[in-house]
């Protein structure tokens, strides 16, 4: 953050910087000392802290603050992005996610959207092995058990 400050500045931009021990470093306590110095409105970035994004609603709100929130660049998806796609699962897994992403993206698919190098060639040599690995446990206790 300190980069982006000194980048800001070298910018002709005024640049306050709160460390994170200072009073003001609580959103709570931040926004009321903007209001007393006359600050109008707040433009950031989409943060992905809940907590973070519902005090700074609620004290902007409070302090008569108004708030214009921007994309982040820091992630392929935005909150909505997101949203949309939970709001469509009744379970969520992980690799569901991941798949979605990289055919969405077009990241690591064919043409067909199915996984580079052929339709899970990897997944199913993985699988074989370990169906040979299970049968060949099996075999193996059941003649100790018989012995």
């Amino acid at each position: 953050m300190r980069f982006y400050k000194e980048w800001l500045e070298k910018k002709g931009y005024e640049v306050v910087y709160v460390e994170c021990d200072e009073i003001y470093s609580d959103i709570r306590k931040l926004v009321p000392h903007l209001k007393k110095n006359k600050v109008s409105q707040i433009d950031y970035a989409e943060v992905n802290d809940d907590w973070l994004q519902r005090r700074l609603l609620s004290s902007c709100k409070q302090a008569g603050i108004k708030l214009s929130v921007y994309k982040t660049p820091q992630f392929l998806n935005s909150a909505e992005d997101v949203a949309t796609y939970f709001e469509q699962k009744q379970k969520y897994f992980q690799t569901d996610f991941y798949i979605q992403q990289r055919k969405d993206r077009k990241i690591l698919v064919d043409k067909d959207n199915l996984p580079e190098g052929g339709n899970g060639v990897l997944m199913q040599r993985i699988v074989r092995s370990f169906l040979k690995m299970k049968s060949f446990l099996y075999t193996v206790f059941q003649k100790k058990i018989s012995m």
